[in-house]
This record gives structure tokens, C-alpha cells and sequence, in this order.
């Protein structure tokens, strides 16, 4: 055990990259908020979830990334909801709150990229945060 914990400090101060999380583990850290399922969507290993009221996509991605989802260190989760005013989309995006909110073809469409190597749990405990915010202030 040692020796492991040795391997893995040295690894972090080699600056060497974390090993990316497996689409299982991050299947699992989805299903934390809600309902989830891992599934192919055009070549691209994607989660589909609920958290709250609120559905959401989680498209994995990254240098290395396959379409079996393997080598994945970025997520980028998606979430829409009905349309809003201009006013209340610069208001979100002006106040920093995360993400990025834009109207895509009517609907309006929360954005976040996250880099899961190593901190899959943080990246989706902070989106639940992000989407929660999102689904009281515009109700997907």
C-alpha cells in the first residue's frame, strides 16, 4: 500500500496527466443526481440524466477520448429549457454564475465544460449546483 501511495505522489509531481475516469465511473457519479443512462449517440459516448426536475446531456470528450468513451478527461453537460428574453440571458451570463446560457434555435441552452481526470464527483456535485440554479431561475 505504500508503494502505491509512494507511485501515485510521485505521479501528481511528475506533472504527469491523472488517469482519465472510465465511462462506468462517471455513469456512476450521474446516477448521484438522479436517473441516468450511458449511450452512443453518433459515435459519441453521451450521458442522458435527471437531476432534480431538470434533464440534462453529458457528452464526454477529450484529446484521447474513444467512442467507446475510454481516455475521456472532459465533459460538456447541456441542459435546455423553454426560451427567455435577452435581458434575463445577459443577466445570467453577466453575473458569472456559470456555464454559458445562449438561445440555440429557440430554446435556451445552458453550457458547461469540465475536466473530470481525477475529479468526476466535483465536476458533477458543481453542474447539480449549476443546473439546480438554472432550473429555478428559467424552469427547464
Amino acid at each position: 500500500m505504500k508503494k502505491l501511495l509512494a507511485a501515485s505522489a510521485l505521479l501528481a509531481l511528475s506533472g504527469m496527466p491523472a488517469l482519465s475516469e472510465t465511462p462506468q465511473m462517471l455513469l456512476e457519479q450521474a446516477m448521484l443526481l438522479g436517473p441516468a443512462q450511458l449511450r452512443d449517440a453518433g459515435g459519441q459516448m453521451t450521458i442522458f440524466g435527471q437531476a432534480g426536475t431538470a434533464a440534462y446531456s453529458a457528452e464526454l470528450s477529450g484529446p484521447d477520448c474513444t467512442a467507446q468513451g475510454e481516455g475521456c478527461d472532459q465533459i460538456r453537460f447541456i441542459s435546455i429549457a423553454p426560451p427567455a428574453d435577452q435581458s434575463a440571458i445577459d443577466a445570467w451570463n453577466a453575473a458569472a454564475q456559470g456555464g454559458t446560457l445562449t438561445l440555440d434555435q429557440g430554446w435556451l441552452r445552458l453550457t458547461s465544460e469540465v475536466a473530470v481526470a481525477g475529479n468526476a464527483q466535483a465536476a458533477f456535485s458543481d453542474w447539480n449546483a449549476l443546473l439546480s440554479q438554472f432550473a429555478q431561475s428559467f424552469d427547464p
